[in-house]
């Protein structure tokens, strides 16, 4: 079973964004309801301006844009490692190959923020992301020809 210290990695990675997703859902929530249940504070010069409620309600769009699809990789991921234990590697193959093409484009959207620093960190963290995808497809590429 070469593919599976790397395999390992990437299903801890794709836990995390559930748990990260699941974590700014119910915060967004929680701050949502907070912000609306609160009457509103009279300001003295006219403007109220309902930060929570946005912020909560970006906060909840973000966790489900972030968890729901780590749910599905951490699911391919644990499907993935079942079958190559038992001599198919495709599935595994597969999300190596899907795990490389998010990295890439996560690295090539990190230019689109324009600076130079937002572009150093987006490249490192995709290509930390990357490594065990790489890895993994290295590790099943002899096997999933046969």
């Amino acid at each position: 079973m070469p593919h599976r210290p790397w395999s390992t990695v990437l299903l801890v990675v794709h836990a995390f964004g559930v748990a990260a997703g699941v974590v700014a859902v119910g915060c967004g929530v929680v701050l949502f309801a907070v912000a609306a249940s609160a009457p509103p504070p009279e300001p003295a010069d006219g403007i109220n301006e309902p930060w929570g409620l946005f912020i909560g309600g970006f906060l909840a769009v973000v966790g489900l844009v972030v968890g729901v699809p780590a749910g599905v990789l951490t699911k391919l991921t644990v499907a993935g490692r079942r079958a190559a234990d038992q001599g198919r590697p495709g599935v595994l193959h597969g999300l190596a190959i899907t795990v490389v093409a998010l990295a890439g484009i996560g690295a090539v959207g990190s230019l689109a923020g324009g600076f130079t620093f937002l572009f150093l960190v987006g490249l490192v963290l995709c290509g930390i992301y990357a490594l065990p995808g790489v890895l993994v497809l290295r590790a099943t590429r002899a096997t999933s020809r046969a």
